[in-house]
């Protein structure tokens, strides 16, 4: 089974379907889930006194499955400014994986434009597939690929 049918197998596993479960990338690079009644204060959801600086920084898209009509997404919010003490450690997919925030991140799934809840599980698939994605493909090299070094003599 691949990411996309294992996201569409678990997205109506709410076991209380008032409440949205999203995830928390704390800054000591901890994970966990929270629910949340909606998405209206996500910044207090990552204990932030006010939404200052607060805003959505990325968002993955999976491609839209056959069986679906809306595409699948996972959408980071945080903080890109902040002190050096408060440096996120959490491990991002691609192209985020380089990139420094500050404080609490938050990742809600959604579906087209409606949040769903979403699971430590599926995030570390997400993970998983990026790092796959990633590894470097090996070439084989031909002489012509080789450029012939200046004589220094």
């Amino acid at each position: 089974m691949n990411l996309i049918d294992k996201n569409i197998d678990s997205m109506n596993m709410n076991p209380n379907p008032t409440l949205l479960t999203l995830l928390i990338l704390e800054k000591s690079g901890e994970l966990y889930e929270k629910q949340v009644k909606s998405v209206e204060r996500l910044f207090s959801t990552c204990n932030y006194r006010n939404e200052e600086g607060f805003e959505e920084l990325h968002t993955w898209t999976l491609p839209t499955p056959v069986t679906m009509s809306a595409p699948i997404a996972f959408v980071l919010y945080g903080k890109r400014k902040g002190k050096n003490n408060y440096e996120n450690k959490c491990i991002l997919p691609h192209p985020m994986h380089q990139e420094l925030f500050y404080g609490n991140l938050c990742v809600v799934k959604k579906v087209g434009q409606t949040p769903v809840s979403i699971t430590q599980e599926e995030w570390r698939r997400l993970l998983e597939n990026d790092k796959e994605d990633l590894k470097p493909e090996m070439k084989e090299l031909k002489k012509e690929d080789y450029e012939p070094e200046p004589n220094l003599e």
